[in-house]
């Protein structure tokens, strides 16, 4: 998988976008926007997701690369949450510790009426708990998966 540095920097910043709505950090049409993106299965232009995700990107670093945007969220972006740097400040601890990133094994999928996207049972080490396929939903059960804001972002 080749995917660009917009890409990867889409697909885990995408299950933050309502928090940042509500942080007043992006507006409700930039919201829309991603959504129509992500329904449409199309990737942002550079301009708009550096934009979109700021934060992140400074985090990043001037190097534009999928390394890069995956190097931050493996290895830093749980530290930054930890430290309560930026927004993070502000936020209740469960949504601070809902947006760390982990990786875990589907355990479970379920379908439920009305729902327009599956919700999948993930077990992280000695503990399950459920990750939402709005945004990535091409896992089954016994695929271990990365999870960002309760939702999961990369088959791994």
């Amino acid at each position: 998988m080749n995917e660009s540095y917009e890409e990867t920097l889409f697909r885990y910043g995408i299950s933050c976008a309502e928090n940042l709505v509500m942080l007043g950090k992006i507006t409700k049409a930039d919201y829309d926007r991603l959504m129509d993106y992500q329904r449409r299965k199309e990737v942002p232009d550079r301009e708009f997701v550096e934009r979109v995700f700021v934060a992140a990107v400074e985090r990043i670093g001037r190097e534009k690369t999928t390394e890069a945007v995956e190097k931050y969220f493996l290895e830093r972006h749980n530290e930054v949450i930890d430290r309560r740097e930026g927004s993070y400040a502000i936020m209740p601890d469960v949504m601070c510790e809902n947006c760390k990133i982990r990786d875990g094994i589907v355990v479970g999928i379920d379908v439920l009426k009305g729902v327009p996207f599956p919700i999948y049972k993930i077990k992280y080490g000695d503990k399950e708990e459920i990750a939402f396929g709005k945004y990535f939903r091409d896992v089954c059960i016994g695929d271990r998966v990365r999870t960002h804001n309760k939702s999961v972002v990369k088959k791994l």
